[in-house]
C-alpha cells in the first residue's frame, strides 16, 4: 500500500514539474 502512494505522489511530482516547465 505504501508503494502505491509514494508512486502516486512521484506522478504528481512530474506532473508539478512538467506544469511548472510550461
Amino acid at each position: 500500500y505504501l508503494q502505491k502512494m509514494h508512486l502516486m505522489l512521484s506522478v504528481s511530482s512530474v506532473i508539478r514539474c512538467h506544469v511548472a516547465r510550461k
